[in-house]
Parts: C-alpha cells; structure tokens; sequence
C-alpha cells in the first residue's frame, strides 16, 4: 500500500488508504481499523477485528425480522472498544456530524 502520513496546519490524516468491498467487509468501522493498520505496517486482520470485538458472535434482531443494522459494530450493542483495545497502537475516536466537518475542533472525542 502506497500510503504516507500528510500533516497540514495541526491536522493528521493517512494519504492513500485503499477501501473494501462492503460485500467483503459489512463492518465499515472494522475494515476502516484493519485498513489503517496494515497503511502503518501492523499486521492487524479484519477477521481478528470483528472476533475480539464479539461482533462476528453477535446477532441483533427487531420485533419482525433480523435486524439490517446488525454488521454495523456502533448499532444496538457497541461492538468496538475491545477491536480498538486491541490495537497495537493507543486510538483517540472522534465523532462528527456531516454538518460539522468544517469544525476546527474536529468532533467529540468519544
């Protein structure tokens, strides 16, 4: 993966993160852990991710059917904190709204 560290005026972000197919990976917030992992050279697998997590163990349904929203790790159950304790790198998450991206502060840090 071709991917450098960019820094500009107090921000940090990783350039060139490949994506995942959804098909392949229905936890965005797994694949997106995973893909920045292996972008900084960690060996960190996306199967490890939603196993240490207890999403791949859990299964979520509503009063007619099985509930659509269950690969996503942040619905009903939050399926996430034991994935990013897991990390071999400390995480800091921050949160925010499509209408706030332009916020300096960056979100709330959760």
């Amino acid at each position: 993966m071709n991917t450098k560290v960019r820094r500009d005026d107090g921000r940090v972000w990783l350039a060139g993160v490949n994506g995942w197919s959804p098909a392949e990976k229905p936890s965005s917030v797994h694949a997106a852990q995973e893909a920045i992992m292996r972008a900084v050279g960690e060996d960190v697998a996306y199967d490890y991710l939603v196993g240490v997590s207890g999403l791949a163990f859990r299964m979520q349904v509503s009063k007619t059917n099985l509930c659509p929203s269950s690969p996503h790790s942040f619905c009903g159950r939050r399926c996430v904190a034991r994935s990013t304790e897991s990390l071999p790198w400390q995480v800091r998450v921050f949160e925010l709204k499509p209408d706030d991206r332009d916020r300096s502060a960056g979100g709330a840090e959760v």
